[in-house]
């Protein structure tokens, strides 16, 4: 026999009272069971969703074309880029270790696209895997428990699109979010599971918030914060147990305040802090099904159960089968969103990178919340923890398989016939345009319209793709340019499926079995009619965006941000005006410290007919001009906007000057 007073071990960061050897062994022969039988089911969950999921994609963000081009890259040369590759254009700077995964993924699929898919599909559902792992009980009827609320929570909640799987659904495709979460979440669970010593552990710890800079920001700093949480939970453990002496309690609160200081500096000195602090400030869309302005009511809400779970597990009240685990990866995980919305409040944050963190918040938890309203009858169910042990494992990964289908319900698109019209175009375009792979298709989705040609013939996309591919995707250097330049090009590619079939005079190629085919591009003139005095917002045009022609940037919930030193709108009327026409619009500058003006020159044609001027006082509004009769002869107007001081934010691409919310052209009736 052993001594069964009951010890507190700072490795463990929980009190344990083992009876006698033996029962402390089967004890440890039941976890190993435990966690074979949960890497074997895991692996099988793998291979079913695969099988299942592996041939579609999920997501309609054209973020895909960046995040498909930096895995082909690496994939083709072996070798991440040095910045100086500018048609990678951001991504050339991006951490580029999950992106080096998917290229690995594609040298097994045959594919680069599937091996991005496949390997964001796989991330899902390591993510759920690990979760749950998080929250099992020591027994199979508590865990089955837990798990059965959880999926149930997952289901009810799925429809807001706030849980894992939402980063690569929809219109999101938060790729190195999504694959680095289910990279961070396993690493906690191992190295909080109280099982290393804590001078071992503060020096892992530390390099492994170094190297997990070159994965993605937001895992660094989930894992930053989880070990910061990991070393004050056990701090605060040993001050409140009597049976700890001075000298553990004094030492615990030593290594807090060392990793405390050097957890941040190896954030701060981390070559890549500048790009996480960029990331940090970028902004940007994201599809959630609630205002975006709900979000950090959401994180906080979820930082208040996260933690009464810490002071639960403080005071030795929590039962699950490695609290300190559980403990430590929760308050990472919502460390990190705080740290996020902290910054957002100061002013060097941004909401979008506060709302990016709600899928991995909310996810955990809901698990915690399946995790506490099982934990009461933990006691008395633990009587089978010693029965049917492997059935646990296999619980977990079937539980992680159904959540992680429910959070992937959006319907899928195969990858398939993108492959099949890829190849059609490769070969069948024309000599003189070699590869090129420009398109315009209104019906299809942006992930569509990208993957079977890589753009479209409304040049801001198509741009682009020559930004992020090269200009090898549009037959050269020519082509690329005459395309940046706003310059028309010779062929387009369409898919049959869901354009009107082209006249035959217009087809170049064509192919039933890809669904696509190559046209010439005279033939694809936006025939969009504007209705005299309609208002039209932007936010809500159809897709290939009509009326917005070269030098606009993606659409956003509220409206449009140019791109670049000009932009134009182009509209054609039901019949030429023999008046003159009013442009009204609502609008808002881009203004910063360092541009904290904003002037807009207004030609119609070439003829300057205004100019709009935004300062801090005056950032936003309604504005318009008036466009002689000279200049609306005709049945088209072209109205460009100039802007002479367009500049980029902080860590951005895009150049800014103005947003563009809605607009209408009303006749001027003279007296």
């Amino acid at each position: 026999m052993i001594d069964a007073k009951p010890k507190f071990d700072l490795r463990l960061g929980r009190r344990y009272a083992p009876r006698n050897l033996l029962r402390h062994l089967e004890l440890a022969h039941q976890r190993m069971e435990m966690r074979i039988s949960f890497l074997i089911t895991a692996i099988v969950a793998l291979v079913t969703a695969i099988a299942l999921w592996g041939g579609y994609y999920y997501s309609t963000s054209t973020d895909f074309a960046l995040h498909y081009a930096l895995v082909e890259y690496i994939g083709s040369h072996g070798a991440w880029p040095d910045g100086s590759v500018q048609r990678l254009e951001v991504m050339s700077t991006y951490p580029a270790v999950t992106h080096t995964l998917a290229a690995v993924a594609s040298k097994v699929t045959g594919s680069f696209i599937y091996g991005t898919a496949t390997t964001a599909l796989i991330s899902v559902l390591i993510s759920y895997l690990f979760i749950l792992y998080a929250v099992r009980f020591e027994d199979l009827i508590s865990t089955f428990l837990v798990c059965t609320i959880f999926i149930a929570l997952i289901y009810f909640i799925d429809k807001y699109h706030v849980v894992v799987g939402g980063e690569i659904s929809g219109n999101n495709f938060y790729f190195a979010q999504m694959v680095s979460l289910a990279i961070v979440i396993p690493i906690m669970q191992v190295m909080f599971s109280g099982r290393i010593s804590p001078i071992k552990l503060a020096v892992l710890a530390v390099g492994t918030t170094f190297a997990l800079g070159w994965v993605y920001p937001m895992a660094t700093m989930q894992f930053a914060c989880g070990t910061i949480a990991y070393f004050g939970v056990v701090a605060l453990q040993t001050l409140v147990d009597h049976r700890t002496s001075r000298k553990d309690i004094s030492r615990s609160f030593l290594l807090l305040f060392g990793i405390s200081v050097a957890i941040p500096l190896a954030v701060v000195l981390h070559p890549t802090f500048a790009d996480m602090s960029a990331n940090a400030a970028h902004e940007g869309g994201i599809n959630l099904n609630l205002p975006a302005t709900f979000v950090p009511k959401i994180l906080l809400v979820c930082g208040l159960v996260i933690t009464g779970l810490s002071f639960a597990h403080i005071i030795g009240k929590l039962n699950v089968a490695n609290p300190v685990a559980l403990t430590a990866t929760a308050l990472g995980i919502f460390g990190a969103a705080f740290v996020q919305l902290f910054a957002f409040g100061v002013g060097v944050g941004s909401l979008y990178g506060v709302a990016k963190h709600v899928f991995p918040v909310v996810t955990i938890t809901l698990a915690i919340l399946a995790m506490l309203m099982v934990a009461p009858l933990a006691a008395r169910l633990r009587r089978t923890s010693g029965r049917y042990v492997g059935a646990r494992g296999a619980t977990l990964s079937l539980a992680a398989f159904f959540a992680f289908a429910a959070s992937m319900s959006d319907a899928g698109r195969p990858l398939d016939p993108i492959l099949r019209s890829q190849e059609f175009l490769s070969t069948n375009l024309p000599a003189d345009a070699a590869r090129q792979s420009a398109s315009m298709n209104k019906d299809l989705l942006p992930m569509e319209n990208f993957a079977i040609s890589l753009g479209d013939l409304h040049y801001d996309k198509v741009a682009s793709a020559v930004r992020a591919l090269g200009p090898a995707v549009v037959g050269g250097s020519e082509t690329a340019n005459r395309i940046l330049a706003g310059q028309p090009i010779k062929y387009a590619a369409l898919g049959l499926k869901t354009s009107p079939q082209p006249p035959q005079e217009c087809v170049v190629a064509q192919s039933l079995e890809a669904s696509t085919a190559i046209v010439k591009d005279t033939c694809l003139e936006d025939n969009t009619i504007y209705r005299m005095g309609e208002w039209i917002s932007v936010a809500n045009l159809r897709e290939d965006r009509p009326f917005l022609r070269q030098g606009w940037s993606n659409q956003e919930h509220w409206g449009i941000w140019n791109d670049g030193s000009s932009a134009t709108l182009t509209l054609k009327l039901e019949k030429p005006s023999t008046s003159a026409l009013r442009l009204e619009a609502n609008v808002i500058g881009y203004i910063s410290k360092e541009v904290p003006q904003q002037t807009v020159e207004i030609l119609a044609g070439e003829l300057k007919v205004g100019e709009w001027t935004f300062t801090e006082s005056e950032r936003s509004g309604s504005r318009q001009i008036v466009v002689p009769p000279s200049a609306a002869t005709s049945e088209k107007i072209e109205i460009r906007f100039n802007f002479p001081n367009a500049t980029s934010p902080s860590g951005a691409t895009r150049r800014l000057a103005m947003g563009l919310i809605g607009f209408r052209i009303t006749e001027v009736k003279s007296n």
